[in-house]
């Protein structure tokens, strides 16, 4: 189970990575992340995502800001 802290907008993890928001869009987009770890950490929700700190760190690394 994820609290709150672990669950973000695209444009909020763009902003702790140290990414802009489109890079990361692109990379759910292209699938960098697999198709079952999409279905546990990543949810289309209306227009946006929502993404865990652990997906984002799965691909992206750890955060520049913690």
């Amino acid at each position: 189970m994820y609290s709150l802290d672990d669950v973000m907008t695209p444009s909020e993890a763009a902003d702790k990575w140290g990414l802009k928001r489109n890079t990361i869009i692109v990379a759910i987009r292209n699938k960098r992340f697999d198709d079952e770890f999409i279905k546990n950490t990543i949810k289309r929700s209306g227009n946006s995502y929502i993404i865990t700190r652990i997906a984002m760190i799965n691909i992206f690394g750890q955060p520049k800001e913690e």
